[in-house]
């Protein structure tokens, strides 16, 4: 057992316990033999005397006074009369010692149950790890620690505070879930966090700034994760728009080919036309050449006609795809759909201007086939 253990187990047993000078007073009422080992451990470890010409056999059960019993006041273990005390001691506002007792509230670090001050010094001192890991500086020195953080000027947060100051900071640990974890906005989300404590903590005296923090953590949790909602959000409308733009673009280029395909074949309604005008002859009249040239157009009709009803159903179907983009858009983004629809627009004009181009080009083979009919029914007679 240690100096500590020793210590606690016989502070427990005495009434009207106190300390002073780093040296444990009290009474016992009764002296039991367990007691009386702690009292011999102690005095073999020199930590303890006891009195002179002492009668172990008569003194068990009976009162007991306990006097000058030293207390260890070591970074590793340390007996305090009071939170306070314990906090100004070593560096322990921000370290905390790996085994301590408090006289104040009977606590001590080694046993099972916390208590509420426990509790919430546990929950600082995880806080103000926290603050060291999106600090830029972090500064050290006897007992005292300076953080400091470089957002558009020099910020420097001195962690100072006593018992009275404890919090209970919930949330704490999703706090550092949310803001320290490796990914690929790590520097980003320290950034926010830093932003929004000294945005919150920089007209506060310096030497008030960690005692303020812990009465408003509530509120830095909740401006830290709006301002990180704002960025995500910023980040989302980028990444969809870029969604949109491909989609444009790809849109685009598909619309386009729809009338680049029947360029080559459009070339053929010209051509149709002086084939028609410069071979059909009138002097042949009713004649098989006549006749020739003119189902010759009619064929040629037909078969346009049924490239052009091919282009119209390829045309429908990419309109139907861009019709599923938006509605996609405004189902999965509805905050951004005002934003970004108006690009979709673009390939509704383009669509539209396909779709009529494709009935002009109707319109032009008809006007072809009329021609060479009337060429056809003037030359031979018919009219």
């Amino acid at each position: 057992m240690t100096q500590l253990d020793l210590v606690v187990r016989l502070c427990r047993e005495l009434t009207a316990s106190y300390v002073e000078d780093a040296l444990l007073h009290g009474c016992i009422d009764s002296l039991t033999a367990e007691t009386l080992t702690v009292l011999r451990k102690l005095d073999a470890d020199g930590h303890y005397m006891l009195p002179t010409a002492f009668d172990e056999q008569r003194a068990l059960g009976q009162p007991f006074k306990v006097r000058d019993v030293a207390v260890p006041r070591l970074p590793e273990m340390f007996f305090a009369s009071t939170w306070d005390e314990l906090l100004q001691h070593h560096s322990f506002r921000f370290v905390k010692p790996k085994s301590y007792f408090v006289l104040e509230t009977n606590f001590y670090s080694a046993d099972a149950i916390q208590d509420q001050s426990a509790d919430r010094y546990s929950q600082v001192v995880d806080l103000i790890k926290l603050l060291e890991e999106i600090a830029d500086v972090s500064k050290p020195s006897a007992g005292r620690l300076a953080l400091v953080f470089m957002v558009k000027e020099k910020f420097e947060l001195i962690i100072d505070y006593g018992a009275a100051d404890l919090r209970e900071l919930s949330e704490l640990d999703s706090v550092r879930n949310e803001f320290i974890v490796d990914d690929a906005h790590t520097e980003q989300r320290k950034s926010i966090l830093k932003s929004a404590l000294v945005e919150m903590l920089k007209n506060v005296p310096g030497d008030e700034r960690f005692r303020h923090l812990l009465t408003v953590f509530d509120e830095l949790k909740r401006r830290a994760r709006d301002n990180y909602q704002l960025y995500v959000a910023g980040f989302s409308f980028e990444k969809v728009r870029e969604e949109v733009q491909e989609n444009r673009l790809e849109y685009t280029l598909k619309l386009n080919k729809v009338f680049a395909e029947i360029q080559n074949q459009l070339l053929a309604v010209p051509a149709a036309l002086l084939l028609v005008g410069s071979q059909m002859d009138e002097k042949a009249g009713d004649s098989l050449k006549n006749w020739a040239l003119w189902f010759g157009a009619l064929i040629f009709t037909g078969f346009m006609n049924m490239l052009l009803r091919n282009q119209r159903h390829s045309l429908k179907a990419i309109n139907d795809e861009i019709s599923e983009l938006k509605e996609k858009l405004t189902v999965e983004h509805a905050a951004l759909a005002t934003k970004l629809m108006p690009m979709y627009g673009e390939l509704d004009k383009r669509y539209k201007q396909q779709k009529n181009s494709l009935l002009f080009v109707e319109i032009l083979i008809a006007g072809v086939l009329l021609f060479c009919t009337f060429l056809f029914g003037r030359y031979s007679k018919f009219w």
